[in-house]
């Protein structure tokens, strides 16, 4: 390639970008793994359903499980740690970027584009020049002082562009009005459905919601600036001009700013801004300023170069390293699987036979301070398997999805096992979240107990989540279901009313409190609960149902209309919508609700739909014949009346 393309792609580069770059991305990724991905294996082959990003992956792969799934998160977490700090294996590499690739593409239960975008920089770090730490911090003398190294590496060229694009793309699909309003990035930023404000530890909440709408706006044109900067980032080592010194340093406080407010809005994206930062680091900072990251790393790796070549020298202390070797990779999956962690037993085996594999290979092509390597990642990667499992709520999380899907699969005793296991697994950190942890879990407890008839026990955990959280709608509502079914209509009354003076709105609370008044014959108070739950939902069919109840019952029948046309509106085929709504057609005396053809319509339906087997819905019909002077076909259907009561 020749001319200003060529040279953009092929001029050298500090040799030091591409070195901390393969290091730092391999690195994250290995934490990634742990922190966002193995727990999500519970989601995987749950009821045997489901649909790949790639129609041709769903013909010929297998149904994606949770033990495939979080197994190979294992695997992949293993090869990029051993990539990240012992070589640039492109072996492995490609199996890191081929295993990570397939095991989003393999579920659109994983739905975010960031790791479409992780595939395609793996892919193209297969192709960067291996840098060893020696030439990544390697000067040569120009004008009097050391100027870093250089090396071609136009796969690092590449990625600048596909970094480009990312900004482009993401700054044009934030162009739409939702974005602009601040709305997207409010939600983003909150555990629920409503924008947080509280997620602005800087500015406050004195701002409100307007802080929202000038994040959006500012967010796009960074983004949009961006563009440029990674487009030509690779101009860096190539001009000495304090202008363009000075456009980068720009766009990486630009990026920098970014990515660490996003993390300080706590918008739920994972890992991915800690990748930016990473690539904001290495593309637009001065090689000057990473040398010494780059030194550091360079004397740490030979302080254990020359540490490993006083155990490697003699024969009796390589024995010693092959023991090692067996022992780490058989520890391995032996501690974790014996810690509880489900799901990752196949991958944590995996990754101690690969653990083995790289060893041996190392050994026999006589490259023994690597082997070594492999073992002392395979002694680290245990420490982080560890770590995890034991210092976070992984565990915890992955039982809670456990138990969760049970209990949707009718395995409540198994469910109720889960719940307890996440309940012993929880670290206990203190504050508002641990405290949502415990609520929800006696909820959730207190709901599989009830479905396995233990009643007891659920009115307990019902009233322990009430207790830990007053302002709790669901506990009430669930302890009000249980007293409910438990013939304890007044204490189920009490709790709706309580879930009524928290959340107004709540339409089922208002909609169960009508029928406990209407079931009593309070006629007034049921139907302002009823009206005030079709107001709240206008889809509670059963509500509009009561509520033409309760106004039949109070003889205001004209009033039942309205809310029998919703239900026939939602539910055509309603048996009883139809009878009632005959019957008040047929005979109201209010000539602008009298309609007998429309009554004899809606009566016919009702027939037809209950297989001319009930005798109340068949007189409806006779008593509308007898009104229009039809008396065949009324005295035809009372024979049909009584050869049925005969029955």
């Amino acid at each position: 390639m020749n001319g200003t393309l060529g040279r953009h792609f092929l001029d050298p580069i500090a040799a030091v970008r591409p070195f901390l770059f393969v290091r730092l991305l391999y690195l994250l990724l290995a934490v990634d793994l742990w922190v966002n991905f193995v727990g999500r294996g519970p989601s995987y082959g749950a009821d045997g359903f489901n649909v790949a990003h790639f129609a041709w992956l769903d013909a010929i792969g297998p149904m994606p499980t949770a033990s495939l799934y979080a197994g190979m998160m294992v695997l992949i977490s293993f090869g990029a740690l051993a990539v990240a700090i012992v070589d640039q294996n492109r072996p492995l590499m490609i199996m890191v970027c081929a295993l990570f690739t397939y095991a989003w593409a393999m579920s659109r239960l994983d739905n975010y584009q960031h790791h479409y975008f992780l595939s395609l920089v793996l892919f193209l770090s297969i192709f960067l020049p291996k840098v060893t730490a020696a030439d990544a911090v390697r000067t040569t003398p120009e004008g009097g002082k050391g100027k870093p190294a250089g090396v071609v590496a136009w796969a690092y060229a590449v990625i600048g562009v596909q970094v480009a694009i990312l900004y482009l793309y993401a700054a044009i699909s934030k162009m739409d009005s939702r974005w602009i309003a601040g709305a997207v990035v409010g939600n983003l930023s909150s555990t629920t459905d409503t924008p947080s404000t509280q997620a602005v530890p800087l500015l406050g909440a004195m701002l409100g919601e307007k802080v929202w709408p000038v994040l959006s706006v500012v967010t796009i044109i960074l983004e949009l600036l961006l563009v440029a900067g990674y487009a030509l980032a690779v101009r860096r080592d190539r001009s000495d001009s304090r202008w363009w010194a000075g456009a980068m340093w720009l766009c990486w406080l630009m990026a920098m700013g970014m990515h660490v407010g996003i993390e300080l809005f706590h918008l739920r994206i994972g890992l991915f801004s800690y990748y930016m930062i990473a690539l904001a680091c290495v593309f637009l900072l001065p090689a000057g300023v990473l040398l010494p990251v780059a030194r550091w790393m360079a004397g740490l790796s030979a302080a254990v170069t020359r540490w490993l070549e006083r155990g490697t020298g003699q024969s009796v202390h390589w024995r010693i390293w092959i023991i090692v070797a067996i022992v780490c990779a058989i520890a391995l999956p032996v501690i974790i699987i014996n810690l509880d962690l489900p799901y990752t037993t196949a991958g944590l085996i995996a990754a101690g036979v690969l653990s083995l594999a790289l060893f041996t290979y190392a050994a026999v092509q006589g490259r023994r301070i690597e082997a070594c390597g492999y073992v002392l990642v395979t002694a680290l990667y245990l420490a982080l398997a560890t770590g995890f499992t034991l210092g976070t709520n992984l565990r915890s999380d992955i039982h809670l999805s456990m138990a969760q899907y049970s209990q949707l699969g009718g395995d409540y005793e198994r469910a109720i096992s889960q719940y307890e296991a996440a309940r012993k697994f929880r670290v206990k950190i203190g504050g508002p979240d641990q405290n949502l942890f415990a609520v929800r879990l006696a909820v959730n407890l207190g709901d599989a107990h009830q479905l396995a008839g233990r009643t007891k026990e659920a009115e307990a955990l019902f009233k322990q989540a009430i207790v830990l959280d007053p302002a709790n709608v669901g506990a009430r509502m669930n302890l009000a279901g249980l007293h409910l079914a438990q013939g304890r209509p007044a204490d189920a009354a009490e709790l709706f009313i309580q879930v009524i003076e928290l959340e107004p709105a709540h339409a089922v609370a208002r909609y169960n409190l009508g029928v406990i008044l209407l079931t009593n014959r309070r006629l007034a108070p049921a139907i302002a609960q009823f009206e005030a739950a079709v107001a709240a939902d206008p889809g509670l069919v059963e509500a509009h149902n009561n509520l033409a109840n309760a106004h039949i019952m109070s003889r205001n029948h004209a009033a039942a209309v309205a809310p029998l046309r919703q239900v026939l509106k939602y539910q055509p085929d309603s048996i009883d919508a139809l009878n009632n709504l005959a019957i008040i057609l047929s005979t109201t005396t209010d000539p602008k609700l009298r309609d007998m053809d429309e009554a004899l319509r809606l009566a016919q339906r009702a027939v037809q739909l209950s297989q001319r087997k009930q005798v109340d819905i068949l007189g409806t019909l006779v008593s509308i014949y007898s009104a229009l002077g039809r008396h065949d076909e009324a005295q035809a259907l009372l024979d049909e009346m009584a050869i049925l009561r005969q029955r």
